[in-house]
């Protein structure tokens, strides 16, 4: 889902009924922006594979297991993937992923963007 007004909003609308209703407004907290600010400008491969390893591990530290499990209602297959890629990311996955035309950044970004979006509606902090 990308960032648009309407998905704003309803990130926005969403947080108010919870506030309203005198709930939390976001169910758990994974703060992944300190592994992502250590050294922002190194985008070597080896450097994007160890931080997508450890914030993946992170995101399954901090949230129930359910939501890993296919026969679980909160089950969401894109961000589920796209944490396993995170945890599986290897140097020699990023070699190919460039050799097929995407940098590495590129790999983590699209796989940050699935885990951003999963966030938002299911009302976790990313730290971002």
């Amino acid at each position: 889902m990308p960032r648009t007004v309407e998905h704003i909003v309803a990130c926005h609308e969403a947080a108010t009924a919870l506030r309203k209703a005198g709930k939390r407004i976001w169910n758990y907290t994974i703060d992944i922006k300190s592994i992502l600010h250590e050294d922002q400008g190194n985008v070597t491969p080896e450097h994007i594979s160890a931080i997508s390893v450890r914030i993946a591990a992170l995101i399954r530290s901090r949230i129930p297991a359910g939501y890993f499990d296919v026969t679980h209602d909160n089950f969401d297959f894109d961000f589920v993937d796209a944490v396993e890629c995170m945890e599986q990311c290897t140097v020699a996955d990023l070699a190919q992923d460039k050799a097929n035309g995407v940098e590495a950044v590129d790999m983590l970004n699209q796989w940050l963007e699935t885990v951003y979006d999963w966030a938002d509606k299911n009302r976790v902090w990313v730290g971002l």
